[in-house]
């Protein structure tokens, strides 16, 4: 650190207090927003595989047959609707203490 007569340097101070206050924290939100963006992707995406298998297994039983062709596409519309509000009221649940 370069000195002067005041002491310390005035814009090396302020570069290093830049970097405190503003940089390093930007690059944890960074991190933290990357995972979350991932997470929920891999997620979303678990759901979708999770309902087509569960619509094929539907089609594959014998009472949906002929004229319930159409019920395993009604019970899975249902199922991800009751997926989707689930994860969405978890996910606005407030933390609890342990």
């Amino acid at each position: 650190m370069a000195a002067n007569r005041d002491g310390i340097d005035f814009p090396i101070l302020i570069s290093r207090y830049f970097y405190q206050e503003v940089l390093r924290p930007l690059k944890g939100l960074g991190r933290y927003l990357f995972f979350g963006v991932i997470g929920s992707l891999l997620f979303g995406m678990g759901l979708l595989f999770l309902s087509i298998g569960m619509l094929k297994g539907l089609q594959e039983v014998e009472v949906f047959a002929n004229r319930l062709s159409w019920a395993p596409y009604l019970v899975t519309f249902f199922a991800l609707i009751v997926m989707s509000l689930s994860v969405v009221k978890f996910s606005k649940g407030k933390p609890r203490d342990v």
